[in-house]
C-alpha cells in the first residue's frame, strides 16, 4: 500500500505541475495579446503626435514664409518707390547726361 500511495502521490504531483504549467502558458499567450495590443496602442498614439506635430511644423513653415514673401514684397515696393523719386528728380539730368556722352565721341 505504501507504494500505491507513492505513485498516486506522484501521480497528483505530476496532473498539479501539468496543470501549474498550463496555467502559466495560457497566462504567457494572455500577456503576449496584452503586449501586442499595447504595442498597437503606442504606435497610433506616436502616430498621433507625429501628425499632430508635422501640421504644427508646416503650419509654422508657412507662416514665415508668407512673413517672408510680405517683407520681400514691402522692401521691393520701398526700393521702387525710391527708384521712382530719383527718377523724378534726376531724370531729365540723367537723360540729358547720356545723350551728352553719347553724342561726344
Amino acid at each position: 500500500m505504501g507504494l500505491e500511495r507513492i505513485i498516486s502521490a506522484l501521480i497528483a504531483f505530476d496532473k498539479a505541475g501539468q496543470e501549474i504549467v498550463q496555467k502559466a502558458k495560457e497566462e504567457q499567450q494572455e500577456e503576449l495579446l496584452h503586449i501586442d495590443a499595447d504595442k498597437q496602442e503606442m504606435y497610433r498614439q506616436y502616430r498621433e503626435r507625429l501628425e499632430r506635430d508635422l501640421e504644427r511644423f508646416q503650419q509654422a513653415a508657412a507662416s514665415e514664409q508668407e512673413e517672408a514673401l510680405a517683407r520681400v514684397e514691402r522692401e521691393y515696393r520701398q526700393r521702387m518707390e525710391k527708384l521712382r523719386k530719383a527718377y523724378q528728380e534726376n531724370g531729365d539730368k540723367w537723360v540729358d547726361e547720356i545723350f551728352t556722352r553719347c553724342t561726344a565721341l
